[in-house]
């Protein structure tokens, strides 16, 4: 299962920051305690692994999925897969039994998801650029806010629900963006959907965290974060 680090590492543009690893390992340690029995933990949209290495050095058992292969094989913790189809297969119970915690960052349905492959010096920071060449099929960072986008979350969420152990946790971080000058509430959205799949909300988490200032909107951005903590009953 492990995986050696690619020789040229590949730039992802949302790595968790610091600030929100900080703050999800506030919330957990108040929910979760670390004996002798490691608790578990399973990200479906891991990228470069920074959130399972997070919490890997402080004694938990955590492992990831990541479609992009550039993207999962710079941490051994991250296993370059399907996520949806590594749940559906059970694969998650085969690599580390019932999970005590799913804790992710879906992509937020922005202009990240951008196709375009600019030719002009402008800065640009989405998947595509990022990745310099097209994002594999499947992969939500190329889904604009729209139907397409909320169909493929209420698939994940609902194999989150059966991934997490009765009394396991559901960590998600998300945040709201502006589409021609209005903000989208995409984190109230993914809120319902994670309570319409069974999880009952425990709390919730304003983060202050700045946001990228490129882009048609880049002089209106919400300078923020959500993590919204449920349990599975």
């Amino acid at each position: 299962m492990k995986q050696a680090a690619t020789e040229k590492p590949q730039r992802h543009p949302a790595k968790f920051t610091d600030v929100i690893l900080k703050e999800a390992e506030r919330l957990l340690t108040k929910h979760v305690m670390l004996g002798p029995r490691r608790p578990t933990m399973y990200d479906p949209f891991a990228g470069t692994g920074k959130g399972v290495d997070y919490f890997n050095e402080r004694g938990w058992c955590a492992l990831g999925t990541e479609l992009e292969r550039e993207w999962a094989t710079q941490s051994t913790a991250v296993i370059n897969a399907d996520s949806l189809r590594f749940m559906r297969d059970g694969q998650v119970d085969w690599a580390m039994g019932p999970v005590d915690v799913v804790f992710t960052s879906p992509c937020y349905g922005n202009r990240m998801a951008d196709h375009h492959a600019a030719k002009d010096t402008s800065k640009r920071n989405t998947y595509r650029h990022a990745l310099e060449r097209e994002l594999t099929e499947g992969n939500a960072g190329g889904m604009q806010w729209g139907e397409e986008y909320r169909s493929f979350h209420r698939e994940t969420w609902r194999l989150v629900f059966q991934v997490v152990r009765p009394g396991g946790l559901f960590l998600l971080n998300i945040k709201d963006h502006i589409r021609k000058g209005e903000q989208v509430h995409v984190s109230e959205w993914h809120r319902e959907t994670a309570l319409a799949a069974g999880f009952e909300q425990v709390t919730t988490r304003w983060v202050e965290v700045p946001s990228n200032r490129f882009g048609q909107n880049h002089a209106a951005r919400v300078d923020g974060e959500w993590l919204f903590l449920f349990q599975k009953p």
